[in-house]
């Protein structure tokens, strides 16, 4: 039998070691690995009551009354704290799967992927909430819409209130958006120095402190709830909400004029059925007169014509024929507008008299 070269099998080999893509790291261990979290955490009950104190100052010593009277100087009161979050996983993995998948499908592997695609980011979900519902309570919600020429303004609004309650600098933490977090590095009066060591040409644009408060970028959709949570959105719709509303009630006029018969008075209901008032273009009035159809013939289109106001303080006014109608009245009268040159004081409404040019 003659010999037929055939394609090689190669062999297959299957790691042990899980690589899922991106694991998930918490954006808020410091806070969940605080020494509170470890001095309280649920135990005989749901609810658990945290003691603090009050105390008085000290007072002015009066070496020549000892007169050994005391009085209590303190206070206690207890802060009920509840669980209101109770949440469990558990998984099942049958001995064969773990042989047949070559001792990758454990319980180790499978818990450690739990860890980092399900509970760690859950639970940064759950703080981001909670902390922007306790802002409600504490300090507010400020609604201003940042840009990178008025950041570094509301960042100092916060750490001027942030001290004013007594809160370190050095205890602060600052979360926010990739978006915030590129408007601070863009922020208008932002100082930066750039090292260059070793004749690597590394440029390092982290802001991982600004002063002295700790900086870290938060995805955006964890934010999310948190701005829902702390009332942020409700207040950005609330306030887009108003805009509309100054907008659709804001009367704009086509051209520039003055405003008469003004019907509407402040603070009262506005009526639909009754006109709100008239805009008049002063700049550029028109004058109506009639003329008889036999006459017809001597007028035309630019034609220039005098008016001359009856009020005796107005001078005689230049002006063309701008307009005439072509209907025919019952009276045989043809009705005839003349643009005026200027304005010298003309209104609305005026008696004019009205001399064509030949």
């Amino acid at each position: 039998m003659a010999f037929v070269q055939t394609n090689v099998n190669y062999a297959a080999e299957y790691s042990r070691a899980v690589a899922n893509a991106y694991p998930y790291y918490s954006y808020f261990a410091p806070i969940w690995a605080s020494a509170n979290s470890q001095l309280y955490k649920p135990g005989m009950g749901k609810t658990m009551y945290i003691p603090s104190f009050e105390v008085k100052g000290a007072s002015a010593v009066d070496r020549d009354n000892l007169n050994g009277v005391f009085a209590r100087n303190w206070n206690n009161s207890l802060q009920p704290v509840t669980l209101d979050m109770d949440r469990e996983w558990s998984t099942l993995i049958d001995p064969m799967d773990i042989v047949e998948t070559n001792d990758v499908a454990t319980i180790a592997n499978v818990t450690r992927t739990f860890n980092e695609f399900q509970k760690i980011p859950e639970m940064d979900a759950y703080a981001a909430s909670k902390i922007a519902g306790f802002a409600g309570a504490f300090g507010g919600v400020d609604a201003t819409s940042i840009n990178s020429s008025n950041i570094l303004t509301c960042w100092d609004n916060y750490l001027e209130y942030m001290t004013s309650q007594g809160v370190n600098r050095d205890n602060l933490r600052c979360k926010m958006t990739p978006a915030a977090y590129k408007l601070l590095k863009q922020a208008t009066g932002m100082t930066r120095f750039i090292e260059v060591t070793n004749g690597i040409r590394d440029v390092d644009r982290n802001i991982a402190r600004l002063d002295g408060g700790e900086i870290m970028e938060v995805p955006a959709d964890m934010m999310k709830l948190a701005r829902v949570k702390s009332g942020y959105e409700q207040a950005e719709l609330q306030k887009e909400k108003a805009l509309r509303e100054i907008e659709n009630a804001t009367l704009v006029a086509p051209f520039d004029g003055v405003v008469a018969n003004l019907t509407a008075q402040p603070y009262h209901m506005a009526s639909g059925s009754v006109p709100f008032c008239r805009i008049i273009q002063i700049n550029n009035m028109e004058v109506e007169f009639q003329v008889l159809e036999n006459e017809l013939h001597l007028v035309k289109m630019g034609q220039k014509v005098e008016i001359v106001p009856q009020a005796s303080t107005i001078g005689a006014l230049q002006g063309e024929i701008c307009n005439m109608n072509p209907l025919v009245d019952e009276k045989g009268l043809i009705q005839v507008r003349a643009r005026v040159k200027g304005n010298a004081g003309l209104m609305e409404g005026m008696n004019v008299s009205v001399q064509i040019h030949p």
